[in-house]
């Protein structure tokens, strides 16, 4: 919300020590896919599961970045459907500047949801 930003800690909303909206804002840069490559260590395959009934393929990867007295490390599991090739959950655990953290994002796709280019008459 503007320059702050707020982390949930054991259920409660708490504002976190550093600008996210400003980390962001640095990483979006032209330089980004080639930055985070070069960051990206120990990218594995760990094997074959079954996530919400559909076939998976898990892999695993190590990320490191620094820059402005910011400093991430992560360790992600990806979940990537077989047949598709889309990702559909991922487990991020990490140290952001000494917070330790773990996110679970998943995906669900909506076949349903058109995005138009708002640009276009």
């Amino acid at each position: 919300i503007g320059s702050k930003s707020y982390i949930n800690q054991n259920g409660k909303w708490v504002e976190m020590p550093l600008n996210v909206t400003s980390l962001i804002g640095s990483l979006m840069n032209s330089a980004l896919p080639q930055e985070v490559e070069n960051n990206i260590t120990n990218a594995k395959l760990i094997g074959p599961d079954i996530l919400n009934g559909k076939p998976m393929l898990v892999y695993q990867f190590n990320y490191t970045f620094t820059q402005d007295n910011i400093n991430i490390t992560t360790t992600t599991k990806l979940w990537v459907g077989v047949s598709d090739g889309l990702p559909y959950q991922e487990v991020i655990q990490g140290n952001l500047n000494g917070i330790e953290s773990t996110t679970t994002n998943l995906v669900e796709y909506d076949p349903s949801i058109q995005i138009q280019d708002p640009t276009a008459k």
